[in-house]
């Protein structure tokens, strides 16, 4: 990285050598470094340790209505987003009312969650169990990520 600079209250500017879309999440996402999170100064002027999910701070579409380590986090849309539909700009987002993610440990458990109809969506699979996928359930949906998912364990719940 060549420099981060806060160019005004709401703006951070980070410069790299060399362009790479993956330095974004290596970056600012706690969960490959603690150490490197973007935070608001008045949430740790407030709370000091950010750990506690009640003092999520965010401008994202969602708010982190609940947490349960190890099994659940739910998101329920945030009536302040900035964010509008690129296709229908009179439109705002998110769409969704409410989202509830769930952390399922087994790759296997997964897909079978998937397959029942348990859950709407997965990640972190394998492109050899995407293509599996896909030939048991050709009505499935496959969208690859250019850039690696994070990877989401127990202990970054």
């Amino acid at each position: 990285m060549i420099s981060v600079t806060a160019t005004d209250k709401y703006t951070v500017v980070l410069k790299w050598k060399t362009p790479n879309p993956e330095f974004i999440s290596e970056t600012v996402v706690t969960v490959h470094s603690p150490t490197a999170a973007i935070e608001a100064r008045e949430a740790v002027e407030k709370w000091g340790n950010l750990d506690d999910w009640k003092h999520a701070v965010g401008t994202g579409p969602f708010m982190l209505k609940e947490f349960v380590s190890g099994s659940s986090a739910t998101l329920v849309k945030n009536p302040n987003y900035w964010g509008r539909d690129e296709r229908h700009p009179q439109n705002k987002l998110p769409y969704v009312d409410t989202l509830k993610v769930l952390v399922i440990p087994s790759e296997a458990d997964a897909l079978e969650a998937l397959r029942s109809g348990k859950v709407d969506v997965i990640d972190h699979i394998s492109a050899t169990q995407a293509m599996q996928m896909k030939k048991t359930n050709p009505e499935m949906l496959i969208v690859a990520h250019p850039i690696p998912p994070l990877h989401w364990t127990r202990e970054t719940m």
